[in-house]
């Protein structure tokens, strides 16, 4: 026997709800001890895997094995582990929006006791608190750390293949459930007419919600690694109903991140460089066809305006002051 696929990630994106449709379907073998195993997860390796297979009560008609593990694609060791165990091993990742992703958690490992700070003093202390559990990932405290998929996809993509990782969005599992759950369901070999009906799995409503003003700040942080992921997945998250960028559901639309480096603010340098240039160049250009052109043709002097013949404002002007705010200067973007 050996495990065929593994729903990897993302914790709090909806593996409980694809945990439990896949359940549901006749040909696909689940464990019967627990929903999450953890067992590609643990401190020290573990290659006992009679012990892995145990969980496991396979019928005749159910050949494909598989578990739910969110924390496999965010635990630096586990995609190794795995492909040691099985290299033609099958993952299925349902990636969140990053923001509301480190919200639910807070709340989830609040409702545990094990955590004690607001969402804002938890963010701005994670850093410090998953130092105490380097040189490993935390495994409560990693709210922002959790949400950077970029990095986690490629490696996945680097270890297995495109071919063996199908990645969905939340989103889409409760927006377009029987599309979704036939993708999942060809893509583990099975039988893709059958189709669980629609459910709310663990779903909730939080007594508070994210400021605006803090949605915005988390989106700047995750900003160039949704733009990542966009890129390897060909996707576009900022779409309406997906909204990574925009805030997610119900928020006030974020605007793309203003500090210094990024994409606008550096594109608006650019241009401004380009402009000058060009303006430099055009300016040489126009002095050399005065020259020429008036004096053969308009019979105006080479420190005269060419549209007109007055006079220039200055020796570094090129016209005079009725055609100096309509130069037109050519745009290099």
């Amino acid at each position: 026997m050996r495990v065929d696929f593994v729903i990897g990630g993302t914790q709090k994106g909806g593996t409980s709800a694809l945990d439990s449709f896949l359940r549901q379907h006749p040909e696909i073998c689940m464990p019967t001890t627990r929903k999450e195993l953890h067992f590609f997860d643990r401190e020290a390796d573990d290659t006992d895997y009679e012990k892995y297979h145990a969980n496991f009560k396979p019928k005749p008609q159910q050949r494909v094995i598989g578990e739910a593990s969110p924390i496999y694609m965010y635990w630096e060791a586990a995609p190794y582990r795995i492909w040691k165990y099985n290299p033609k091993m099958k993952w299925i990742i349902a990636l969140r929006n990053p923001v509301e992703r480190a919200f639910s958690a807070w709340n989830m490992e609040t409702k545990r006791g094990k955590e004690k700070l607001s969402f804002v003093e938890a963010i701005e202390k994670e850093p410090e608190r998953c130092r105490e559990a380097l040189p490993l990932q935390h495994r409560v405290y990693s709210y922002i750390d959790r949400g950077f998929y970029a990095h986690q996809v490629r490696r996945l993509f680097n270890i297995f293949g495109t071919g063996n990782c199908l990645i969905l969005l939340s989103e889409e599992l409760r927006s377009e459930h029987q599309k979704t759950l036939r993708r999942v369901f060809e893509f583990l070999g099975g039988d893709s007419s059958f189709v669980p009906p629609e459910a709310s799995v663990f779903e909730q409503e939080y007594s508070i919600q994210i400021d605006n003003q803090l949605r915005s700040r988390l989106i700047d942080i995750f900003y160039f690694d949704i733009k990542e992921v966009e890129r390897m997945l060909d996707r576009d998250l900022s779409l309406r109903g997906r909204g990574w960028i925009r805030g997610g559901r119900g928020s006030r639309a974020a605007s793309r991140p203003r500090a210094v480096g990024n994409f606008t603010t550096e594109r608006r340098c650019r241009f401004r460089i380009y402009r000058r240039a060009a303006r430099d160049v055009l300016a040489k250009n126009r002095v050399r066809d005065c020259r020429i052109s008036g004096r053969r043709k308009t019979g105006a002097r080479a420190r005269d305006c060419l549209p007109c013949s007055r006079r220039k404002l200055s020796r570094s002007h090129i016209h005079c002051r009725r055609h100096h705010r309509s130069d037109p200067v050519a745009v290099v973007v």
